[in-house]
């Protein structure tokens, strides 16, 4: 079918991607081959979406053919989504609203447990704000807007977020816990 289409992969966590086309019956490419993925710039990435999104203009109805190249280093299963652009951008603002809430709820556990840091002075809420700033930091990862806004000229530091991030964030919250129910006092089995 004729029209602006956009080819879509439900996922952030993708080294090195290659498209290519889309071509037309003759094999003629009516676009530039895109090169991106973690190990790339965020700049690299057309539509400027946090999720693989790539366009594809078609000048008229007929049969079009689209090659997908893909390195990762995670076994997945990826489905490739076709929808016109003005959906697929709509989409994004429903998408864009329900992590705005995310973060906005994480952002608000931070910011009073950084005031009960201060208020009382103990070290155990500091972990709470740590473990809630690595949970900000691992579903932005994931959710690609860590790529987008925080480090976009850092591919490595992107790559790395989706290992870091999480295993901070676990470290934090077992050493809040740890913290909070004072298991070296009342447990000290448990506590080892």
């Amino acid at each position: 079918e004729n029209g602006d289409w956009v080819l879509s992969l439900p996922t952030t966590g993708i080294q090195d991607l290659e498209f290519f086309g889309p071509f037309d019956a003759a094999g003629n490419a009516l676009a530039t081959p895109v090169r991106t993925g973690l190990a790339h710039a965020y700049s690299s990435r057309p539509l400027k979406s946090e999720r693989y999104a790539f366009r594809a203009r078609l000048p008229a109805a007929g049969q079009y053919t689209a090659y997908l190249r893909m390195v990762s280093q995670t076994s997945q299963r990826y489905e490739i989504a076709a929808s016109e652009t003005a959906a697929f951008l709509a989409d994004r603002q429903d998408k864009r609203l329900f992590d705005g809430v995310t973060y906005g709820i994480l952002l608000a556990l931070l910011v009073y447990n950084l005031v009960l840091t201060f208020v009382f002075r103990d070290s155990t809420y500091l972990l709470y704000v740590m473990a809630c700033a690595f949970a900000l930091l691992t579903i932005a990862s994931f959710n690609g807007h860590a790529a987008r806004y925080l480090f976009p000229d850092w591919p490595l530091l992107i790559e790395r977020s989706y290992v870091l991030a999480p295993s901070l964030w676990i470290l934090c919250s077992a050493l809040f816990g740890r913290s909070f129910l004072d298991l070296p006092r009342l447990a000290p089995v448990f506590n080892w």
